[in-house]
């Protein structure tokens, strides 16, 4: 069987990054919006919000899951697209429920358990931006910056989006 093709789309925070994303998922009939975020706190919610907003009238089917996404792929027939926004945001649920984001990586995004079309996910370029002033935050960066060379790695294609201008990075 055939399995998904996985595109990245990668750029910083507000971009353009999930606009663009839309519009290669909107390309498709059967699609899926996988939301990892979590509302703990009014900025979250505003940002959850938004994103919500940006889907009205796509036809997409929305599913919310912050950490097992290997489950969700088993909800999804062949014919469709996934949009996972984002990794970044997933990989830091991983990192602050203990577990290691290098081995759920390889747990959740074996490609023999995606049967579907495409996996379109989007991250944030967390290395180009201040060093984090907490011992904390300096440990999730490195180890979120290892979880976009890994799917920079796994990935069929990837996009880079800076000041809403998309450019083609892979292959």
């Amino acid at each position: 069987m055939k399995k998904a093709k996985i595109t990245l789309v990668i750029g910083g925070a507000n971009s353009g990054k999930t606009g663009f994303s839309l519009k290669l998922l909107n390309e498709h009939s059967k699609k899926f919006y996988l939301a990892t975020g979590q509302a703990f706190d009014d900025e979250m919610k505003l940002k959850i919000k938004k994103h919500k907003e940006e889907r009205l009238g796509m036809d997409i089917t929305t599913i919310e899951e912050p950490l097992t996404l290997k489950n969700v792929w088993k909800e999804i027939d062949k014919d469709s697209v996934v949009l996972l926004d984002c990794l970044t945001m997933w990989g830091t649920n991983v990192f602050y429920s203990g577990k290691n984001i290098k081995e759920e990586a390889q747990i959740h995004f074996e490609k023999d358990d995606m049967n579907f079309k495409e996996l379109i996910v989007v991250t944030n370029e967390i290395g180009m931006g201040g060093i984090n002033l907490n011992k904390e935050g300096r440990k999730a960066n490195a180890l979120l910056g290892l979880l976009n060379q890994f799917m920079g790695d796994l990935c069929d294609e990837a996009w880079v989006v800076l000041c809403g201008i998309p450019r083609r990075w892979k292959p």
